[in-house]
């Protein structure tokens, strides 16, 4: 068998489909099929089970998958430490919106003071994203509070991450000793977009206490939402962390809701059986012990 075979096979799993895999390869479909046939052949066992649709890998087959993507992702590190210059010298992070917006700039300082030389290259995406480029080995450890497990990705907690209430100093709920919820459902709500775990938290908390808010302002980035509730234009939702400062100046007060109380998990990533650098390690020990977040 060579990597062109599991190359191919990696792209009909993904496809679902020969005609998808060719196209995605820019090869012709019977090469594709040829080519899963041979490994069928070879391996003595069927690897999908072909629908009028679809393909849908056998037990076999999402064998062969781990195994397929460990070994193309062993090469690709082989290649990549064997060239002068290669990636092995940098240090590649991605990060979510949230992370990259409260906690890995002091990561990343931490990290700094152990190896002030160390290249570091930061991706700030959305998770499903990043966590193909971990597959595809273009990130060696991704930071996220918005993570689903898959079979080849290590992963473990790192710490707990507090959602608060803000507003500008000068809103008219910025005195009250406590907010109601049925004070937020007639307020300015600044929010993030529906799907996101703190937005289906919250829209659940209103609905199961009998009141319904709408977003006055909904975004995907916490640098529009927090740019607003300084305007005095609503009421925010987000991480403790990044919006300490503001805090502290005085700009924004933290609400009293006796009902709210959110936390997501800070999930670390990486690709299983992937070489753990020393560097690759370091940071990881300082993800793990880093807890003026908590």
């Amino acid at each position: 068998m060579t990597l062109r075979h599991f190359r191919i096979f990696i792209a009909v799993y993904s496809e679902k489909s020969m005609t998808g895999a060719a196209k995605k390869l820019y090869m012709t479909q019977p090469s594709v099929s040829q080519a899963i046939k041979e490994l069928e052949v070879h391996y003595r066992t069927v690897l999908f089970e072909r629908f009028p649709k679809e393909l849908l890998p056998t037990k076999a087959g999402e064998k062969l998958y781990l195994y397929a993507n460990t070994i193309l992702s062993k090469c690709t590190e082989l290649e990549d430490d064997m060239k002068e210059g290669s990636a092995q010298h940098i240090l590649r992070i991605g990060a979510n919106d949230t992370i990259g917006s409260s906690i890995l700039n002091d990561y990343l300082k931490c990290f700094q003071e152990i190896h002030p030389h160390e290249e570091i290259q930061v991706v700030i995406s959305n998770s499903s994203l990043l966590c193909e480029m971990v597959h595809t080995n273009k990130l060696d450890l991704l930071l996220t509070d918005e993570f689903h497990s898959t079979a080849d990705l290590t992963f473990f907690s790192v710490c707990e991450e507090q959602f608060v209430a803000v507003v500008e100093k000068n809103h008219p709920l910025a005195l009250a000793s406590q907010v109601q919820l049925k004070d937020l459902s007639t307020s300015k709500l600044l929010l993030r977009e529906k799907g996101s775990d703190v937005r289906d938290y919250f829209d659940s908390l209103m609905n199961d206490n009998g009141y319904h808010a709408d977003a006055f302002w909904e975004s995907i980035s916490f640098d529009i939402l927090l740019s607003t509730a300084l305007r005095s234009e609503g009421i925010a939702l987000l991480p403790r962390q990044y919006v300490e400062s503001n805090v502290e100046l005085g700009n924004l007060v933290i609400l009293n809701i006796p009902e709210f109380h959110y936390t997501q998990n800070l999930i670390l990533a990486y690709k299983k059986n992937k070489y753990i650098t020393p560097q690759m390690d370091d940071f990881i020990e300082i993800c793990k012990t880093y807890t003026t977040m908590i």
